[in-house]
């Protein structure tokens, strides 16, 4: 008997380690299939870091520059470490925040156990405190306890405004409800992505765009989000103002180094007299070309300025008043 109960702790023990393993290996295959997009979540996260970091010390530099230093009470990687505190709690800090909100719980109770004739609500409240009383116990003893069906229920209500949050940087901006008709859906997706050919064309074309057309070269981003949005299924769309810029002003960069190639080729042509006709059309074209560059980069830095003074405005940065040139406030020398 007793080799067989050796036997069965042995069988047990095994068990428990082929489900670890089995489940491990299914994370791993699960992780497997996402490795591409992982991959490419790691890059923008490092660049998105990397150009954040970028706008940041240029804010610093531009008050510098112009002469309004700006004042940083905390310094940035203080200001970074006490935000990703808040924004990553340790499983100790969860236990005692909800202590502190069961505790608050219990003393609405008690007040509302010295009065009489309450209404459904209210008694409702009283009735729920031994099952509090158990839940403050278990978490003082250090255990995790299950949220109840009605926290449940209000964490799920904020989540989509949480989400709309994060993928909007925190500005407030709210989503916008997609179609839920398959039909509607099929003819949005076809209408969007008529738009982005019709932007393509624009690129395509060249030349300088006057105000109307940048707004439709400038919208492409946008399009590209609320389509993906569409095409995964999703019920509300949130534009992810963040990655909107980011890929807006890439695509501005590599327009521009576009342009800049062609005119390293113009200069080759310059001084040849057995030029065809499309290599004199490239020439002839050099002075647009130019003010094509020159337009497209005040784009860029008109995005960077952009860019710098949301950092400030989420840093708390305040510039001092404007000193240069010997200005007194006022406007008198």
């Amino acid at each position: 008997m007793a080799a067989l109960d050796n036997l069965a702790a042995e069988i047990a023990q095994a068990q428990l380690k082929l489900d670890e393993v089995t489940g491990q290996l299914d994370q791993l295959e699960l992780l497997k299939a996402k490795e591409g997009q992982l991959k490419n979540d790691k890059k923008k996260y490092e660049a998105r870091v990397a150009e954040l970091r970028q706008s940041a010390e240029d804010v610093v530099k531009e008050g510098e520059f112009l002469g309004k230093p700006v004042e940083v009470a905390v310094p940035l990687e203080t200001k970074i470490e006490e935000i990703r505190k808040v924004i990553e709690k340790t499983p100790k800090e969860v236990r005692m925040a909800k202590m502190k909100g069961i505790n608050k719980k219990l003393q609405q109770i008690e007040k509302l156990k010295l009065k009489d004739g309450l209404d459904t609500e209210a008694a409702k409240k009283v009735a729920s405190e031994p099952s509090l009383r158990k839940k403050l116990a278990a978490l003082e003893r250090g255990e995790d306890v299950a949220d109840s069906d009605e926290e449940v229920e209000v964490k799920e209500q904020a989540k989509p405004q949480q989400a709309q949050q994060a993928a909007a940087g925190f500005q407030g901006i709210e989503g916008v409800a997609l179609p839920e008709d398959p039909e509607e859906r099929k003819k949005k997706i076809r209408g969007l992505q008529k738009k982005l050919r019709d932007i393509e064309a624009l690129k395509l074309k060249g030349g300088l765009l006057d105000k109307q057309a940048k707004e439709k070269r400038d919208g492409e981003q946008r399009i590209i989000q609320e389509l993906a949005a569409l095409e995964e299924g999703k019920s509300v769309f949130v534009l992810d103002e963040a990655a909107e810029q980011a890929a807006q002003k890439m695509e501005l960069e590599k327009q521009i180094k576009k342009l800049q190639k062609k005119l390293e080729q113009i200069a080759t042509l310059k001084g040849k007299t057995d030029l065809d006709a499309d290599m004199q059309a490239k020439l002839d074209s050099e002075k647009d070309t130019n003010k094509e560059v020159h337009d497209l980069q005040m784009d860029v830095a008109a995005m960077n300025k952009k860019e710098r003074e949301r950092v400030a405005e989420r840093l708390g940065w305040d510039a001092e008043p404007d000193q240069k040139s010997g200005k007194k406030k006022g406007g008198k020398k």
